[in-house]
């Protein structure tokens, strides 16, 4: 089972809580988007980079924001307010603070009056027999002492356990209110702060509760073992650890709604800077632009943003989809994972790796690029990829998907991956949804050729060396030099002059 990270959690919430699009596990593993996002993430706090990863695994089929780009492009300009801003959200950077959704997403303990009025009375017991003992001389008070001291000590530790979910975010609450009250105040961010200081006025109450409750959780952790010691007692006498934390719990309940939204408030402004950063970062970059009137999708020097060097590729899409021929190696997965990765990116941060991207629409993705045996399940290759072009096809049918596939029904024979492959990629490219297929098969491409626009990348052999261009060419692959790397890296050369015997005797049976 894939491991949950910390950076995922607001995600997976996400998901539980919403029927909105985000792109799979599987997609998400096709475009290698971990890579991808480590490679992105340029925000300061963790809130910030809980939601930005929430954000890119949305698929957002609204229009961006004006707003959000006026912000960004503040950024952009504008280094002081960039420092500014900086500044607040720096307090947020703690690990502690990926664990602020805990206080909206994890059940609250339960708090009935009668325990919430027992603990209050409880604080009072061992002051007040000790002032018994001391000022009427009532010895048996001691008794008393000692037993109020046990229970106190005993509700504690037992509150320890109910608390230790909470011992982080609750602490962390009281910076994201106060730095949503500076944030409030930057008339910059008035475009997207709208209700955010009913929610502070709301929320008020907490602060206080929280803060106190930070002091007594940083005397825990960050004074020496005897104050440490000390202060533990006092905590013990007074039950001050259990009353402040169930005080808030009974303050943030009803109110978890107000909690999330200025969590999305700061983590908003810090993905919108990190957008900033991470354009100022690239050689070159473009907003895309929806083009209603002509190309479906049309690109200008498309670059991949995790390759250095990376050779950049132009294309235009009227009305068909695309077919790619081509050697291993020569490129076609890597453009098929870049036109995916812009897309996703044009969509949810209206920032793509490229002089010119525009869109006829928005699109969902769907992909099959890595298929691998799942020898734990029992299921073939060939199996896999059954199953997820039979997702793809439910999908198919609702339109506006962009389907991205490397290398079709690999797992079978030739005859049949080539039937199933065109049957399939007929389907697939119907409902307004466009399709970049990958194939060895050239068959494919003359079968599809009225359907899809036919593009191939190639290798180019001299001698011993092979060498790739990685551009994007007009037409289906015609020059095959599979045999030529082979000779080139000096296979006998009577395996060589078979392999040719074979391939004309095969040439010859399909022309008859």
């Amino acid at each position: 089972m894939r491991h949950i990270s910390e950076v995922e959690l607001y995600f997976n919430h996400l998901k539980e809580k919403t029927t909105d699009n985000f792109i799979s596990d599987k997609t998400a593993n096709d475009l290698n988007f971990e890579k991808i996002f480590e490679h992105l993430d340029y925000t300061t706090s963790k809130v910030g980079q809980q939601y930005l990863y929430s954000k890119l695994r949305k698929i957002n089929l609204s229009d961006y924001s004006n707003s959000y780009e006026a912000i960004t492009n503040q950024f952009f300009e504008d280094s002081v307010f960039t420092f500014q801003t900086e500044k607040c959200l720096k307090k947020l950077n703690n690990r502690r603070a990926y664990n602020i959704i805990s206080l909206f997403t994890e059940e609250l303990p339960n708090i009935s009056k009668h325990y919430y009025f027992f603990l209050y009375i409880f604080r009072f017991f061992p002051f007040i027999f000790t002032i018994l003992l001391l000022f009427f001389h009532l010895n048996f008070c001691i008794y008393f002492v000692a037993i109020s001291l046990v229970v106190n000590a005993i509700i504690h530790y037992l509150n320890k356990l109910v608390q230790q979910v909470f011992e982080d975010s609750i602490p962390q609450l009281s910076l994201v209110l106060k730095c949503s009250q500076t944030f409030i105040k930057e008339s910059r961010f008035d475009t997207i702060s709208n209700g955010i200081q009913e929610h502070l006025d709301l929320l008020k109450p907490i602060l206080k509760a929280s803060t106190l409750f930070r002091v007594e959780r940083g005397l825990q952790t960050d004074m020496a073992i005897m104050a440490w010691m000390l202060a533990e007692f006092i905590r013990i006498i007074t039950l001050s650890e259990p009353y402040l934390f169930h005080k808030t719990i009974k303050l943030i309940r009803g109110k978890q709604n107000q909690i999330e939204k200025l969590y999305c408030f700061i983590g908003e402004i810090d993905s919108l800077l990190a957008i900033s950063k991470l354009r100022k970062s690239k050689p070159y970059y473009c907003t895309p632009s929806i083009d209603n009137a002509n190309n479906r999708l049309a690109f200008l020097e498309l670059y991949h943003p995790l390759i250095n060097g990376c050779i950049s590729n132009n294309l235009s899409i009227k009305d068909k989809s695309i077919l790619l021929t081509g050697s291993n190696m020569s490129g076609k997965s890597t453009f098929i994972r870049t036109v995916g990765i812009n897309v996703l990116l044009a969509q949810n941060i209206n920032t793509c790796f490229a002089k010119s991207f525009s869109m006829k629409g928005r699109l969902m993705i769907d992909s099959m690029i890595n298929v691998n045996d799942d020898l734990m399940n029992n299921k073939s290759l060939f199996f896999q990829e059954v199953l997820t072009i039979k997702n793809m096809l439910k999908h198919a049918s609702v339109g506006s998907h962009l389907f991205l596939l490397d290398e079709i029904f690999k797992g079978t024979n030739t005859l049949e991956r080539i039937a199933a492959a065109k049957a399939v990629l007929s389907q697939l490219n119907k409902n307004n949804n466009l399709v970049f297929v990958s194939t060895h098969d050239t068959e494919l491409a003359d079968l599809l050729v009225a359907e899809f626009d036919l593009y191939h990348f190639c290798e180019y052999v001299h001698d011993s060396n092979i060498n790739f261009d990685y551009l994007l060419k007009n037409g289906k692959l015609t020059d095959f030099n599979a045999l030529k790397i082979l000779k080139a890296n000096e296979f006998d050369d009577a395996i060589i002059e078979e392999a040719y015997k074979i391939i004309d005797k095969i040439d010859n049976r399909l022309l008859v």
